[in-house]
């Protein structure tokens, strides 16, 4: 999934207009391909509630990571060759964070693009990249051997006056 997830803040809401974004589409998604951990948690949920407060955000967040970044993760490093996505820094729970995908061909030699998760987001360009590098080696355990390419749509945040680049 190539969504970006910063939508609408809940102050940004005009009164009386609901405006779904692209957080909720993303655990919509989840619900619909059968994740049932999701699927349990807004079954119990009031259908009319349109607010989500940052704690039980981060607690979704971190259920669908659960359910689904290690079994993305182990098809990633059996394609073996993998490109990296990065889009617009979005808030989450009063933090910055860079959402981060992964491009590859998967065993039935389709072309996927995955979300894998996100990185705390650092102004500061070397402590991005150093930190970048980690989470994808040590964390994630990618090989960056295979690593083929990256994109994204904001570089700035990944580029110093030095043109200092991961």
């Amino acid at each position: 999934m190539s969504s970006c997830l910063d939508g609408h803040e809940a102050y940004e809401i005009p009164e009386g207009l609901f405006t779904p974004d692209n957080f909720q589409a993303l655990l919509e998604c989840g619900i619909r391909s059968g994740e049932e951990v999701l699927i349990k948690r807004f079954e119990t949920t009031a259908a009319n509630t349109l607010f989500c407060s940052k704690t039980q955000q981060k607690r979704m967040l971190e259920i669908r990571e659960g359910c689904t970044h290690e079994e993305t993760l182990r098809e990633v490093r059996g394609s073996h060759f993998f490109s990296i996505i990065t889009d617009d820094v979005v808030d989450i729970a009063g933090e910055e964070h860079l959402p981060v995908l992964v491009r590859f061909v998967d065993e039935a030699h389709n072309l996927r693009e995955e979300f894998v998760g996100f990185l705390p987001y650092a102004a500061d360009a070397e402590n991005l990249a150093v930190k970048f590098h980690t989470t994808i080696t040590e964390k994630w355990g990618l090989n960056m051997e295979y690593w083929r390419g990256q994109a994204y749509i904001v570089s700035s945040g990944f580029v110093s006056k030095d043109s200092c680049c991961f």
